[in-house]
C-alpha cells in the first residue's frame, strides 16, 4: 500500500518537482560562477559540471513528461485543474537557455553550437505544441503566457548564438581582413544587421589607434621631427624637455606609418625603453583600450608590428604593480567573452534585448497576479508563483549595484600526488615582477637588434649563466671557483622538458642538502632584483614546483610535446634508492622532508654499500647540484635566473588556445606570464609562426657593429 501511494503521490507531483528542481539548478548556475573561476575550490568544479549539463537534461526532460502528461489528460478527458501546468512550458524555455554568466562551460562547447541550434528548434516547437493544443485558460493568463514564451524563446536562442560568437571561427572571422573584406561586398541592409549585432570591439579592431599616440607625462616644452634610421621608412615624433616630477627629463617617440620590419620594430622598442617613465597609474577606463583587443591573442592572432609597438608604449607607461592589474583585466576580458555571453550582450541589437526582456518577464507576473485563478489546483497556483517571481527577480539581478567583476587572484600550482591534491601558494604578483623585469634588462642590455631580440627570445637559462660567470671572472680573476660551467650548459642544451625535471630535482637537492648539512640560510649576501637571499631560495622554489606542475599535470602548456612521463624515471630511480633502505623506509613514515634528506645522503655517500645505479637523469641532477653547490652562496641567484628563463620560455611557446582553455578551469599563471611577454615586446607562438623572416644584410651589420662596439 505505501508503494502504490508513493507512485499516486509522484505522478501527482512529478511535473511540480521537474519544473522546480530545474529552477534550482537554473538558480545554483548563476552562483557557480565564482566557483569555476577560482582554483580554490576546484574540489566543488565537478557539481557545477553536473548542474550545467544536467540543468538542459532535466529540463529537456520536464517538457517531455509535459506534453506525455497533457495528452494522456487528453485521452482520459481528465482536463481542468491541472490545464495551469501548460503555461510552465515557457519558464522552461529560459531554464534551457542558460545563465548569462556560464554560456560555454569548456571551449569546446562553443563549438557545438549547432547542436544547441537544433536543440532550440526542437524544444520552442514541442513546448508551443503543448501550448497551442492544450491551453483553455482565461485571456489574461494567456497573455502572461505569451510574454513569457517571447522572453523564454529570446532567451533560449542567446544560447547558440553566444556560443557561435564566442568559437574560434567567429573570433578569427572578425580580424580586420575579414571585416574589411565584408565591408566592400555587404549591402546597406547587411550593413545595418551587422552594425547592430556585431561586439562593439569588433566594430573596429584597431581600437589601438584611439590611444593617445605619446604617453606624455610633464610639460611638453618643445618637438623636433626627423625620421628614424630603422627600416621601414618610419617616421618618429621626438618630445624634448619634458618636465618630470623627479626634475629628470624624458623623450618620447610617436610612430607615424606602419612598422613593416623585425629590425624596425626592435629599433623603436628598444627607444621606448629609454625614453618612457613609468608613471602613469592603473584606471579602468585607461586600461580598456588596448586590453579588449588582447583577447584575440587567444586565437593566436599575430599583431602587425605596428600595433605591437603601440601596445608596448601603453603598457609601459604603467607602474609594475599597475601592471599586474591590467593582465588581471585583460585575463577576466577573455574569460567572459569565450565563456559567457558578452559577445552578443554587447552589442546594439543584444542590449535592447537585456534590457527589456527584464520588463517583459515582470508585466507577465503583474498579469498573473492580477488574473482569475478559480478552479485551478491549488498547489498548481504556489508553484506558478513561485516560478514566475523568481524568475523575475532573477531577470532584474544584473540590474542590481555590485563591484566591478575581475579575474581573481592567481595561485601557483604544486602538484602533489598528481590531482588527487595540488597545494596553491599566492606568489603571482612577485614572480610577474621578476618577469617583467627580466625582459626590462633584456631590451636595456642583452637586445640590440633583430638577431638578439630572437636570441633572447629562446633563452632559457643561458643569460642567467652567462651573467654570474662574468661576474664571477670579474671577482676571482681567471679562476673559476671550482665550477664547471660547461655541465650547467649542457643540461639546458638538452630536450627543454628533460632540463625542467633535471633543474626541478637539482633546486631540492640543493635545498635538501643545505639543510641535511644543519646550515642556516644565508643573510643578505646577495640580492636577485631587490629579493633578500631568502626570499629567492623561496622563489626558485615556488617557481621550480609549478614548472613540475606543468610538466606532470599540464605538459601540453610546457610545450608541445612535452613527456609527462619523464616523471616515472625518476620516480622509479628515486624508489629503487630508498626501497633498499632500512633507514629510508623508517624516515619516510615521518614526512617529505625527511626522506627527501634521507635521498641527499644517499645520492651523495661515501659508503660503496649505498651506492646504487641509476639512470644518466639522475647523475645529471647530481652533477649539477655539485657545480651549484661549487657557487656558494650565489648559487640560488643563479637558480633563480635560470628558472625565471624557463618560466619565460614555456609561456612563449603555448598556444592561444591552450590559455584559452585553462580559463575555464580557473586559469594557468602561465597565462600571466605570456600575455606580460607579449605586452612587453616579445614574440609569442603566433609572432614565431606569423613572422619568421630573417634579419636583413644591414641589420646583422649594424648590430655586429654595436656589440664589438660594447664589447
Amino acid at each position: 500500500m505505501a508503494f502504490i501511494s508513493a507512485v499516486h503521490w509522484w505522478q501527482e507531483w512529478q511535473m511540480r518537482v521537474l519544473v522546480l528542481g530545474s529552477l534550482f539548478v537554473y538558480l545554483s548556475l548563476y552562483f557557480a560562477d565564482t566557483v569555476r573561476k577560482s582554483p580554490s575550490l576546484g574540489k566543488l568544479r565537478f557539481l557545477v559540471w553536473l548542474a550545467y549539463v544536467g540543468g538542459d537534461a532535466l529540463a529537456i526532460y520536464s517538457l517531455a513528461t509535459l506534453f506525455n502528461r497533457q495528452r494522456q489528460r487528453t485521452a482520459c478527458g481528465s482536463r481542468g485543474s491541472s490545464d495551469l501546468e501548460v503555461i510552465w512550458a515557457p519558464v522552461l524555455l529560459i531554464h534551457l537557455g542558460g545563465q548569462p554568466t556560464m554560456t560555454a562551460y569548456s571551449l569546446e562547447d562553443n563549438e557545438l553550437w549547432k547542436r544547441h541550434a537544433m536543440t532550440l528548434v526542437s524544444q520552442v516547437s514541442v513546448a508551443l505544441y503543448v501550448f497551442c493544443n492544450w491551453w483553455s485558460g482565461e485571456r489574461q493568463l494567456l497573455n502572461a503566457a505569451v510574454l513569457l514564451f517571447v522572453v523564454g524563446i529570446v532567451k533560449f536562442s542567446y544560447k547558440p548564438w553566444a556560443l557561435k560568437r564566442a568559437s574560434f571561427t567567429s573570433m578569427l572571422a572578425s580580424s580586420a581582413v575579414s571585416l574589411a573584406r565584408d565591408k566592400r561586398r555587404e549591402s546597406l541592409i547587411g550593413m545595418l544587421w551587422r552594425l547592430f549585432t556585431t561586439y562593439f570591439v569588433d566594430l573596429n579592431p584597431y581600437f589601438l589607434d584611439s590611444i593617445p599616440p605619446v604617453i606624455r607625462v610633464g610639460r611638453k616644452r618643445k618637438t623636433t621631427r626627423h625620421t628614424a634610421q630603422a627600416p621601414g621608412e618610419i617616421k618618429v615624433e621626438q618630445m624634448e624637455g619634458e618636465i618630470l616630477e623627479d626634475g629628470q627629463e624624458a623623450q618620447e617617440i610617436d610612430v607615424q606609418g606602419e612598422v613593416t620590419t623585425l629590425g624596425g620594430f626592435v629599433a623603436l622598442a628598444r627607444r621606448c625603453y629609454k625614453e618612457t617613465r613609468n608613471r602613469t597609474s592603473f584606471t579602468e577606463g585607461l586600461v580598456f583600450a588596448p586590453v579588449s583587443l588582447l583577447y584575440k591573442m587567444f586565437v593566436d592572432l599575430s599583431d602587425p608590428y605596428t600595433n605591437r609597438l603601440k601596445e608596448l608604449k601603453f603598457f609601459l607607461g604603467f607602474r609594475a604593480s599597475d601592471s599586474y592589474k591590467m593582465i588581471q583585466q585583460c585575463l577576466f576580458n577573455t574569460f567572459v567573452i569565450v565563456y559567457t555571453r558578452r559577445r552578443v550582450t554587447l552589442t546594439l541589437l543584444g542590449a535592447f534585448l537585456q534590457a527589456s526582456l527584464p520588463f517583459l518577464t515582470l508585466t507577465s507576473v503583474v498579469i498573473f497576479l492580477k488574473s482569475h485563478k478559480g478552479g485551478y489546483d491549488v498547489n498548481d497556483v504556489w508553484v506558478t508563483y513561485i516560478l514566475f517571481g523568481v524568475t523575475a527577480l532573477h531577470e532584474f539581478l544584473p540590474f542590481v549595484p555590485h563591484f566591478h567583476a575581475t579575474w581573481h587572484e592567481v595561485v601557483f600550482q604544486e602538484n602533489v600526488n598528481k590531482h588527487w591534491y595540488v597545494k596553491q601558494k599566492p606568489e603571482a604578483r612577485r614572480i610577474t615582477e621578476l618577469v617583467r623585469q627580466h625582459v626590462k634588462d633584456g631590451w636595456q642590455s642583452y637586445i640590440k637588434g633583430p638577431i638578439s631580440y630572437r636570441r633572447f627570445n629562446n633563452l632559457r637559462g643561458q643569460w642567467a649563466l652567462e651573467r654570474h660567470k662574468k661576474e664571477q671572472q670579474l671577482t676571482r680573476g681567471s679562476s673559476n671557483g671550482g665550477v664547471d660551467w660547461s655541465v650547467l650548459e649542457s643540461s639546458l642544451r638538452m630536450p627543454f622538458d628533460e632540463s625542467v625535471l633535471i633543474w626541478h630535482v637539482a633546486t631540492d637537492l640543493c635545498y635538501y642538502k643545505t639543510l641535511d648539512q644543519d646550515q642556516e640560510a644565508p643573510q643578505n649576501t646577495g640580492d636577485y632584483l631587490g629579493e633578500t637571499t631568502q626570499d629567492t631560495v623561496y622563489l626558485a622554489r615556488v617557481i621550480s614546483e609549478y614548472m613540475a606542475y606543468l610538466l606532470f599535470i599540464r605538459s601540453e602548456m610546457l610545450l608541445p610535446g612535452a613527456r609527462a612521463g619523464l616523471f616515472n624515471l625518476v620516480s622509479d630511480d628515486i624508489t629503487a634508492m630508498l626501497s633498499n633502505d632500512k633507514a629510508a623506509r623508517r624516515q619516510r613514515r615521518r614526512g617529505l622532508e625527511a626522506t627527501a634528506r634521507r635521498v641527499v645522503r644517499l645520492m651523495w655517500s661515501p659508503d660503496p654499500d649505498e651506492i646504487f645505479e641509476v639512470s644518466d637523469l639522475v647523475l645529471q641532477m647530481k652533477n649539477i647540484t655539485d657545480q651549484l653547490e661549487n657557487l656558494g652562496n650565489e648559487r640560488w641567484k643563479v637558480v633563480l635566473g635560470v628558472w625565471v628563463e624557463m618560466l619565460c620560455f614555456s609561456a612563449a611557446r603555448c598556444s592561444g588556445y591552450l590559455h584559452a582553455r585553462s580559463l575555464g578551469d580557473g586559469g594557468e599563471f602561465l597565462s600571466y606570464i605570456w600575455l606580460l611577454w607579449s605586452a612587453m615586446g616579445m614574440e609569442t607562438l603566433a609572432d614565431k609562426i606569423s613572422k619568421p623572416e630573417p634579419p636583413g644584410e644591414d641589420e646583422v651589420k649594424q648590430e655586429e657593429q654595436e656589440e664589438q662596439g660594447n664589447n
